[in-house]
């Protein structure tokens, strides 16, 4: 596997050789100061001055190296565009080494690092990041929810409910698992909210709620991993009280500390438990 210095040697080369390439920085957890492992990523971007040839074709991308397998996400036929003007290129190596590379038209620079994500900055040809700044902190802490996103994640939290039952119900486990990703979903949001309302700073929840571990009482962070339940209805079944007590409990405070109305939905989880039962 090529070493840290390699590659960002060779992801500098390659940009020096461009001449759409005016710009270059780097993001992600090889700058957030995450614990550096083999499986870390190298996040880049390249501000550009032309996009289409460099969309289209493949062939400059040799220079990076042996690809497993490549993804361009904006020309997949199974997501839509994201319609921000910037295009990823994401590459794995046959050596373990990966780059994101995401392609950024020079003039969307500032819209792109307005995203919150830390960077540096490997390469300037023109002085243009000498105007602008880079986020040095880290990236993604958490936004506190105004009273309506707050209110629409307790609603999506037991609008689904009933389709976790109605899935053991029917002995359909994958429907049931597949709404109860989206129960822990709505139970993390909370629990970053809860965890920005009671500190004094900003916190960071990490990607996908793994930095939760850090901000949040033992006890929450027990439940949100038992939310990964098994595929076995025992397992739902015995979950699904817990859960729905936790979120109760983590709304009800999480509304206390913003100053939010709490609805309490006792007459819909009494209704819940009873078709549990059936």
């Amino acid at each position: 596997m090529r070493t840290n210095a390699d590659m960002l040697k060779l992801i500098l080369e390659t940009a020096e050789a461009m001449d759409e390439v005016r710009t270059v920085t780097l993001h992600g957890s090889r700058v957030s100061g995450a614990p550096e492992d083999r499986w870390m990523d190298y996040d880049v971007a390249y501000y550009v001055t032309e996009m289409g040839a460099l969309q289209q074709e493949t062939a400059w991308l040799a220079p990076f190296g042996d690809r497993l397998i490549m993804q361009r996400p904006e020309l997949s036929t199974l997501a839509e565009p994201h319609g921000l003007g910037w295009f990823p290129i994401l590459m794995q190596f046959a050596d373990g080494s990966r780059i994101d590379l995401t392609l950024v038209p020079v003039k969307l620079t500032e819209n792109y690092l307005q995203q919150g994500e830390p960077g540096r900055m490997l390469l300037d040809k023109d002085g243009l990041l000498q105007r602008l700044s880079l986020q040095q902190e880290p990236g993604f802490a958490v936004v506190l929810p105004t009273a309506a996103e707050y209110a629409d994640c307790c609603n999506e939290f037991w609008w689904v409910s009933p389709y976790v039952v109605k899935g053991l119900a029917r002995g359909q486990l994958l429907y049931a698992l597949e709404h109860i990703s989206i129960l822990r979903k709505e139970y993390r949001r909370m629990l970053s909210w809860k965890a920005a309302a009671e500190a004094d700073g900003p916190v960071y929840a990490g990607k996908q709620g793994d930095g939760l571990e850090a901000i949040v009482p033992e006890l929450e962070w027990q439940m949100l991993q038992r939310t990964y339940a098994r595929a076995e209805p025992e397992k739902i079944a015995g979950l699904l009280p817990a859960l729905w007590q936790a979120f109760s409990t983590a709304s009800n405070e999480t509304a206390g500390l913003l100053g939010f109305p709490y609805r309490v939905e006792d007459r819909l989880q009494s209704w819940l438990h009873e078709r549990l039962q059936e």
